[in-house]
């Protein structure tokens, strides 16, 4: 089961819709095609502290994680198409800079389990 999870800082939670994020990552993984979307889930967790070498982050990371055997260019034209639409609305809603990045994580059958 394909599942993207959503690390945030604490210090977007007020700055940004997380279920407008949520919605934007879900949208835009359907309209890609590339999985079927009845047994996409995604969800969202605050991270209650980040650091840089420069102080507090703030940052938006998304994680695709699935099982293998998709074609690479897909998958990369996926996470690049989830890092430009939150791109996009994190500029357009947010007063400051944050890292926003995505990661596809092929996930070794053997050692999943779900029920």
């Amino acid at each position: 089961m394909p599942h993207i999870t959503i690390e945030f800082s604490k210090n977007l939670d007020k700055s940004l819709d997380m279920q407008k994020i949520l919605q934007i990552c879900l949208t835009t993984t359907k309209t890609n095609g590339l999985l079927d979307m009845s047994i996409v889930e995604a969800r969202a967790s605050q991270v209650d502290y980040g650091l840089t070498i420069e102080g507090e982050a703030t940052f938006l990371h998304v994680k695709i994680a699935l099982f293998p055997g998709r074609d690479a260019v897909k998958l990369a034209t996926l996470s690049k198409a989830i890092h430009e639409e939150l791109a996009a609305y994190a500029n357009q809603e947010m007063n400051q800079t944050a890292s926003i990045s995505t990661q596809i994580v092929e996930m070794d059958p053997k050692f999943c389990f779900h029920s």
